[in-house]
């Protein structure tokens, strides 16, 4: 407590009409806003990118593998996979490698580690993109044609 000198006298505020549940929730406030004003504040962030984004990747292997189609971005595409996450991105992998990505960079706190991220993004988007989607249109071309106008490429 030594470190957190207002908690006692926030418990102390606490009027007739603040009892029970109402009280413990005001404290639970006060100590996580002095928890969150203690750390840096950018690492809560970066913790929830990087943790969203391995999810992410994970979930969409595993549906590609399900549907027995590649992973490597010069393979050729068996399956044109549409459901589950691929109904919200036509890119769901590269979405969880830029979350990542930005998470990385963000965790350090230096603003000059977060051009990395943006320039890998770029790339996807100019270079690596393109030649799936290439291909996709070559493999399947009716139906790629109707899941691009209907998926946007990230979200």
């Amino acid at each position: 407590l030594r470190r957190i000198p207002n908690l006692h006298q926030h418990a102390i505020d606490a009027g007739p009409q603040e009892a029970g549940l109402a009280n413990v929730l005001k404290m639970g406030l006060v100590i996580s806003r002095l928890i969150l004003h203690e750390r840096r504040q950018h690492e809560y962030l970066a913790a929830i990118l990087l943790i969203v984004g391995v999810i992410l990747g994970y979930l969409v292997k595993r549906t590609l593998y399900h549907h027995k189609t590649t992973l490597l971005p010069r393979g050729t595409p068996t399956a044109l996979v549409t459901s589950g996450l691929f109904g919200i991105s036509r890119n769901p992998m590269y979405l969880s490698y830029g979350m990542v990505a930005f998470g990385a960079a963000l965790y350090t706190g230096a603003v000059s580690s977060l051009i990395w991220p943006v320039l890998y993004v770029v790339h996807l988007n100019t270079k690596i993109i393109p030649l799936e989607e290439r291909s996709l249109a070559t493999n399947f071309p009716n139906e790629y044609k109707k899941y691009r106008h209907k998926v946007r490429r990230w979200i």
